[in-house]
Parts: C-alpha cells; sequence; structure tokens
C-alpha cells in the first residue's frame, strides 16, 4: 500500500468517525398516517397546483414509506416497528 493510499484511509477513518448518527421509529399506523398525508399532497399538488412535478415527488416519498410499511408487515405483531437511521456529517 503506497503512502498516498494510507493517508486515504486515514482519512476516510476519521471521516467515519466524525459522522453523527441518529435513529427514527415509526409504527406500522404511524407509517399508514405518513403514507396518507403524502397521497393528499400528491393529490392537491396535481389538481390544485397542477405542478406535476411537485406531485411526482409526493408520489416518490410515498412510495418509500409504502415499501417500508410492507416489509413491516412480514413481521410479527411486536415486532412491527421501523428503525431509520440518519447519518450526518
Amino acid at each position: 500500500m503506497t503512502t498516498q493510499s494510507k493517508e486515504t484511509v486515514a482519512q476516510s477513518t476519521q471521516t467515519q468517525t466524525q459522522r453523527k448518527m441518529t435513529s427514527i421509529s415509526f409504527t406500522s399506523g404511524e407509517l399508514l398516517d405518513i403514507i396518507k398525508t403524502l397521497e393528499e399532497k400528491e393529490n392537491l399538488a396535481y389538481l390544485v397546483d397542477y405542478d406535476p412535478g411537485l406531485a411526482a415527488y409526493y408520489m416518490n416519498l410515498g412510495n418509500q414509506f409504502q415499501r417500508i410499511y410492507d416489509k413491516l408487515q412480514e413481521l410479527p405483531g411486536e415486532s412491527r416497528v421501523a428503525n431509520l437511521v440518519l447519518s450526518a456529517n
């Protein structure tokens, strides 16, 4: 390994240790509330504001939360909590 490669690895390790992490937990019911709200925002963005780009944005977010919800449904009832981990520099 060259000296430059060692420095790059050292910098990468240092950067990883400087990141702050936090998590947010959602129950199945909370996810359904989020999905419903995003669907309403999508409809309003398209029908009222006629902003297809914004409507697509809300649709995409809703789809992501729907996938999380679908994964939770595969778990036993007491384990149906989604933990989303956020990492920031």
